[in-house]
């Protein structure tokens, strides 16, 4: 921490370990991350990861470092898996070299929605293209519509900047 009560963003950066893409997330993945990352400080939750006019943190919230990609000439990216009450996403936040963000995605989850369960799962290549395929199941009985899934991609341009195609 700094004198002026900060987190320099290269330490925030070291919470994401650099991975080898490609990685899929599912609805799992995250107890992998969280087994071999360490906690995120709330220091480094408050000033990087949330936005000034995001509801207080409650006592269901978690948030997992997962990883970061590889270095880009232009800018971070990195992974984070955001657990709420029967809310659950990763999230991909892109960031420029000073540590202000660029661009904010959820590219997969879990969510109840009445009776129905919105799951995702997203696979991102390695030249930051995020293929996800999305479904509903029954919350009850977890019973897969299959009529629901739909796939679509997401890109990260060079610029950092996050694009639904």
């Amino acid at each position: 921490m700094s004198s002026s009560g900060r987190v320099s963003f290269s330490a925030f950066l070291k919470k994401f370990p650099e991975v080898d893409l490609p990685v899929t997330l599912g609805e799992d993945t995250h107890l992998n991350f969280s087994r071999a990352n360490d906690p995120l400080p709330q220091q480094m939750i408050d000033q990087y990861l949330r936005r000034p006019d995001e509801p207080p943190i409650d006592e269901f919230t978690e948030y997992i470092a997962c990883f970061r990609s590889k270095a880009s000439e232009n800018f971070h990216a990195i992974v984070y898996w955001l657990g709420g009450l029967l809310d659950y996403k990763y999230i991909l936040l892109t960031y420029n070299k000073k540590g202000q963000v660029i661009d904010e995605s959820v590219i997969a989850g879990t969510k109840v929605v009445d009776n129905t369960l919105l799951r995702s799962v997203a696979t991102i290549d390695e030249e930051l293209v995020i293929y996800v395929a999305a479904g509903m199941a029954d919350a009850k009985t977890n019973q897969f519509d299959a009529g629901s899934s739909k796939s679509f991609t997401i890109e990260v341009l060079p610029s950092g900047e996050i694009v639904s195609e």
